[in-house]
């Protein structure tokens, strides 16, 4: 277990398929607990994708830089997977996939996840060198402007703004 980084761009999306498919094989296991005579109910899959699956998909996502690529990936994934455990057909439109079920984007759940880890790295004591270093990628993103930079900072003072 770990996070991988990289900046090749063919890789993270093998990274990224990765991690989707880990997820799925979660998701298909609860589909299963129904049995072969009844189907487990949406409302118990949803519990079991957003308590299992979406922590497996997106362990230590918000420590690494997201691709406009891969995020497209996390929600076309999302939106499979609830019409999955709603057992709606591939054709239905894609709002209706997540919000029948009331869940909300994945581009808005890991905002929350990398804002959410920004907070609590800069309520780390003064002396902390994560702290310090998320100081100075903040001080270096505010200079720079928009020209990206290879640190999670870039992303979270994107969802910030």
């Amino acid at each position: 277990m770990g996070v991988t980084l990289t900046t090749d761009r063919r890789k993270t999306i093998d990274i990224y398929q990765k991690r989707i498919g880990s997820g799925k094989y979660a998701l298909l296991a609860g589909l299963g607990l129904g049995g072969t005579g009844a189907r487990t109910s949406p409302n118990t899959l949803s519990k079991i994708y957003w308590g299992v699956v979406i922590p497996k998909m997106l362990y230590g996502i918000e420590t690494t830089p997201t691709e406009e690529t891969s995020m497209k990936m996390l929600e076309d994934n999302h939106r499979q997977n609830g019409l999955l455990i709603q057992n709606l057909p591939t054709r239905t439109p894609k709002p209706a996939a997540t919000t029948l079920l009331g869940w909300q984007s994945m581009r808005s759940f890991v905002a929350y996840l990398k804002v959410m880890f920004m907070l609590r790295v800069l309520c780390l004591s003064n002396d902390s060198i994560y702290k310090k270093l998320m100081v100075i990628s903040i001080d270096v993103f505010q200079e720079q402007g928009d020209r990206r930079i290879l640190t999670p900072v870039g992303d979270i003072m994107q969802y910030v703004k």
